[in-house]
């Protein structure tokens, strides 16, 4: 059996699946059974975010150079009720 990873597949994986392809007529109902795709991660999730306004990361004692560093950033997630308000505005 063939296994093919989506993420990252190697080189070799992908010649031996064309040649299984080729030799079968090209046909891909023939080889369908033998090829499992996984889907793999380089990135492992650890945890989850939380997102603070300025004024929270302020009150954990977060070092004013981070806090300028994330805000510069700019990815920050506006307020649903208010989006022009910057000190709202979750990182």
């Amino acid at each position: 059996m063939l296994f093919l990873s989506i993420c990252g597949s190697h080189l070799e994986d992908r010649k031996k699946l064309l040649q299984q392809w080729v030799l079968k007529e090209q046909n891909a109902d023939s080889i369908e059974a033998q090829i499992v795709l996984t889907k793999t991660s380089a990135k492992q999730h650890k945890g989850t975010k939380e997102l603070l306004t300025t004024a929270e990361m302020m009150k954990r004692e977060i070092p004013l150079e981070k806090i300028r560093a994330i805000v510069a950033k700019g990815q920050g997630v506006p307020d649903p009720d208010c989006p022009n308000l910057p000190s709202l505005t979750r990182f």
